[in-house]
């Protein structure tokens, strides 16, 4: 009975603990994530700007903010995709499946040399000749879908790209910033997020 009792307080000790050590990283989470604040604030305040209006961008706005930086660009790839991939299903000859497998074709230029299918040069150059016979040369209209076909197919790599992009660069706290570049954020954050605390 002793010994249950013990393993009993063991067990409350070890989860009590487990959720201190939980509670300590989300706080130093929060820390690492408010660096930057206090700075903007500074300089939202050197600008001759009323507190309400420093403490607003500081908050929700601040947060849009980092995203929109963060993976505004990578957004923004993902948006024109989406768009162009709209109008080429519109071809009485184009399916979501036909689409992927034309852009798996495309982008193996993308590849590097050594992890490129070896029939790779092969198979792009069948495909150019496909859509070159499928939308000719002379008919404007149809050559833009088919170099519409062609862009959109690259916006894959671009994409991926961005994502890495943007997760190796994490949120703008994680780099160390001069009086220069604090002023320069906070031009950028003004024109991004103005008018969320604006009236």
């Amino acid at each position: 009975m002793k010994k249950l009792m013990i393993k009993q307080n063991l067990r409350q000790v070890l989860s009590v603990f487990i959720v201190i050590i939980g509670a300590c990283c989300v706080i130093t989470h929060a820390n690492a994530q408010s660096d930057l604040r206090q700075p903007l604030f500074d300089a939202c305040k050197a600008q001759g700007r009323d507190e309400t209006f420093c403490n607003c961008m500081i908050g929700e706005p601040y947060n849009a903010f980092l995203y929109n930086h963060q993976y505004g660009g990578r957004d923004k790839l993902i948006e024109t995709q989406s768009e162009i991939r709209a109008t080429i299903l519109q071809e009485p000859t184009m399916t979501e499946g036909r689409i992927k497998e034309i852009c798996a074709i495309a982008e193996m230029q993308f590849m590097p040399a050594n992890e490129a299918p070896k029939d790779s040069v092969q198979r792009i150059a069948q495909l150019s000749k496909s859509l070159k016979e499928e939308y000719p040369p002379g008919d404007a209209a149809r050559m833009s879908i088919r170099n519409m076909i062609v862009g959109y197919c690259s916006y894959g790599p671009k994409i991926a790209a961005a994502t890495k992009r943007a997760e190796e660069l994490g949120s703008f706290e994680a780099k160390s910033h001069d009086s220069r570049s604090i002023k320069n954020l906070y031009r950028a954050f003004l024109r991004d997020q103005r008018k969320a605390c604006t009236p």
